[in-house]
């Protein structure tokens, strides 16, 4: 299998568990879509973590016109708007 998402863009290779971290705030539909398709491609080892940019002033400046958005290991993917 290649190891592409939309856009061409490549995962990076792992040899352990992958970690994914989905930056979303809560009543946000397309946050929620992008969830419940990372969860059917996730194998047994990959790791979700769901943050609520809303929690941390931080992450809510950085991504707030961006989300979702969705870091596998150190590689940051959003859709340009």
């Amino acid at each position: 299998m290649d190891p592409k998402i939309a856009g061409g863009a490549r995962l990076p290779e792992t040899r352990g568990a992958l970690e994914v971290v989905l930056f979303s705030k809560s009543g946000c539909h397309l946050c929620e879509a992008v969830e419940a398709e990372i969860r059917s491609m996730a194998t047994i080892g990959t790791s979700l973590t769901v943050v609520d940019i809303y929690e941390d002033s931080v992450l809510h400046d950085k991504y707030w016109m961006r989300i979702p958005v969705v870091r596998v290991e150190a590689t940051t993917f959003s859709k340009p708007r």
